[in-house]
């Protein structure tokens, strides 16, 4: 009997120590989203603190490394509206893209990085993906090396973030991917392979 009451006991416990009532998890939750938001803000504060005073290295560091943060910064939700860096996205993006003090391979691995998780959308995303692609033509090679680092999965995805859009088919994203698949194909067979599977899984989609 003692050893039913106790477990008992220890159970009711354990419930209380893990279980929270509606408003206590409103609560914690509205507490973790804040606690974001007072991150992005002094993130974005930074970026552009950097961006104004021409540091680079610092910008470099401070630029997502990855899409769903590069999202809340850069981005535009129907719902939320627009993140806290919306309207600067050109002006940063061209200052990543365009800076010749930043190494090319520094900028391969971050922007693959970022594809990796990635989805098409208008605006900031359309800028960085074109920015990205027009990278990975002019370093071929080493942005197969780069992806041949990554599981099957995440280069499968990075592929369809690169030629994905509103009209993955259209003619100049097809006329695109292929000549880029030709470049890739010289290199590595198998990397082309996968770029035509990701490609036809977003053209049925």
């Amino acid at each position: 009997m003692n050893i039913l009451l106790n477990s008992c006991m220890v159970m009711l416990l354990y419930m209380n120590f893990f279980v929270c009532n509606n408003s206590e998890c409103e609560s914690r939750e509205q507490t973790g989203e804040n606690s974001t938001q007072d991150s992005l803000v002094i993130i974005a504060g930074k970026l552009d603190k950097a961006f104004n005073t021409h540091n680079v290295s610092g910008f470099f560091e401070l630029f997502p490394a990855i899409f769903s943060q590069f999202e809340l910064l850069y981005g535009y939700d129907d719902k939320k509206g627009e993140g806290i860096l919306y309207k600067k996205y050109q002006d940063h993006i061209g200052f990543l893209c365009d800076n010749g003090n930043i190494s090319e391979k520094d900028k391969l691995n971050k922007l693959i990085n970022i594809g990796v998780d990635g989805r098409w959308d208008a605006d900031a995303v359309a800028m960085l993906q074109k920015c990205t692609l027009d990278l990975i033509k002019n370093n071929v090679q080493a942005s197969v090396k780069i992806l041949n680092g990554l599981s099957k999965s995440e280069t499968m995805k990075f592929w369809a973030y690169l030629f994905d859009g509103p009209h993955p088919n259209d003619k100049e994203n097809t006329k695109s991917f292929n000549n880029l698949k030709q470049s890739v194909e010289k290199i590595d067979s198998n990397q082309a392979m996968l770029m035509e599977q990701a490609f036809k899984k977003i053209s049925v989609e």
